[in-house]
């Protein structure tokens, strides 16, 4: 069995390869000669300088490595074809824009005349239940004020409050007068 050449990658897959080595690259070169360097400082200048070339060597082969991997992924996972179905895809819904169908536009036009219908018949409903609301609540006001009961339900609330601003300020000066004298005593010793 002959083994054939895959066709040439598409624009798609080359940009996948370029950032995933770009990435690679500067994961796996991320340390300078300085750096490592730094993190021998008990070896001599020689041994650090053929510890640096095994350390490339390495880098060097996982680099390699890494690449046959992922393009091992991509082969099982069917990336290319995938990719090139994406371009065509994109290329045929780019042609089929500047074609001007002049259906399609027609379509888009009714169907964002239902949305806008569709939206107003929304809103007029809403606008009724809130109308039906409001009169219920005017009913419900004018049956208290006739009744008497508005008056003194709202001397009961205005006396709650009242009596909760009273509170609230007892603790916010009993508050400051402990924080006062602390501080006078605390100054004092």
């Amino acid at each position: 069995m002959e083994a054939t050449n895959p066709p040439p990658f598409g624009a798609k897959q080359s940009h996948l390869r370029r950032a995933f080595k770009r990435c690679t690259r500067s994961l796996l070169e991320s340390c300078s000669k300085q750096e490592f360097d730094r993190a021998f400082p008990t070896f001599t200048d020689s041994e650090r300088q053929n510890l640096y070339q095994v350390f490339l060597k390495y880098v060097s082969s996982l680099h390699e490595i890494i690449e046959v991997e992922f393009d091992n992924i991509c082969q099982e996972s069917q990336v290319r074809r995938i990719l090139d179905t994406v371009e065509e895809m994109v290329e045929e819904h780019t042609l089929g824009c500047l074609s001007g169908d002049r259906t399609s536009t027609s379509e888009l036009k009714q169907g964002e005349l239902v949305a806008k219908k569709n939206e107003i018949h929304y809103l007029k409903n809403m606008l009724e239940k809130i109308e039906e609301h409001n009169h219920l609540q005017r009913d419900r006001i004018n049956f208290l004020k006739a009744t008497g009961e508005a008056s003194s339900i709202l001397d009961v609330t205005q006396n709650e409050i009242d009596k909760n601003r009273a509170a609230e300020n007892c603790k916010y000066h009993a508050a400051r007068n402990r924080k006062y004298q602390k501080g006078s005593f605390s100054g004092g010793n």
